[in-house]
């Protein structure tokens, strides 16, 4: 017999129980810090997968409509994504490099999101806006520097 037996009246049917299902289930999805990348093989990534948030911290920030909005930003990795707080279903974070690289997320519930990384030299080479129905916010306020150490949060916060 062959891995895949498509005589299934000798089994009792289509039903029948004949291999574990978690054998079937596909890869496992990525767990926190699982995702290495550097530069260019950041873009698109989500940082909650990846190890950059373990020196990842936020550089400048936003405030207004009472949205929150950061730069976070790895020096490992050379990464940065937006994070956004205060917000609702369909407002949009997102990250531009100074390549005009750029990658966003649509918040689909809670109120907070981030989006996924582009490649960063330094946090002054990219920027983070949220754009949501009560307007507009970029960070573009330094951060105060007592949070621009690397924090032990997950790399999405």
């Amino acid at each position: 017999m062959t891995d895949r037996d498509d005589d299934t009246s000798a089994k009792g049917g289509p039903d029948s129980p004949t291999a574990s299902s978690a054998f079937f289930a596909g890869p496992p999805s990525p767990t926190p810090s699982t995702v290495k990348c550097w530069r260019k093989s950041c873009y698109g990534v989500d940082p909650k997968y990846a190890t950059c948030g373990e020196d990842a911290a936020t550089y400048y920030t936003g405030k207004g409509h009472g949205i929150l909005v950061e730069l976070r930003f790895s020096p490992s990795c050379q990464a940065a994504w937006a994070k956004m707080t205060g917000t609702t279903q369909g407002d949009v974070v997102r990250v531009t490099n100074n390549a005009g690289d750029t990658r966003h997320y649509t918040q689909q519930w809670g109120h907070d999101a981030h989006s996924p990384m582009v490649e960063a030299l330094n946090p002054d080479t990219a920027k983070a806006c949220a754009g949501t129905s009560r307007g507009r916010v970029c960070a573009t306020t330094p951060a105060d520097p007592t949070t621009t150490t690397p924090t032990s949060a997950p790399s999405g916060s």
